[in-house]
Order: C-alpha cells, then structure tokens, then sequence
C-alpha cells in the first residue's frame, strides 16, 4: 500500500465460505505488522483473530475504492 494519501480506500475482508458474505469487521481481523517495502510503499501483514481447525477454509481480500 502507499505510505501516502493517493485518495484510494484499502480493505481487509474475510469469509471462510466463498459463496459467502465477506465481512471487514475488526473483531475478526487484526493488522500484526507495517513492515517498509520502499521509499513510497508498505507491506501490510493481517491474521484472523480466531484460528482456523484442521478442517476449516478462510480467505482473505483487499479492496480498493476511491
């Protein structure tokens, strides 16, 4: 993501079932590291708050609106 304004909105969405409903509610994501990829860009590292059993599926997404 670029560490400066360029007028887009970046969000984190998850669903465990793809025909499912993605959802970017917090309580279920959390943003565990901003690590610096250049000069103008970043590399945002999420987790589920909740860990996914043996025999479970969760996705994750960005996306990107003005």
């Amino acid at each position: 993501k670029p560490n400066f304004n360029n007028g887009l909105t970046y969000t984190v969405e998850t669903v465990t079932d793809l025909n499912g409903t993605w959802s970017s509610q917090s309580s279920e994501l959390e943003l565990i590291r901003i690590a610096s990829e250049s000069a103008d860009f970043d590399r945002y590292t999420y987790r589920l708050v909740e860990p996914v059993s043996s025999n479970a599926n969760a996705f994750l997404r960005v996306t990107i609106s003005e």
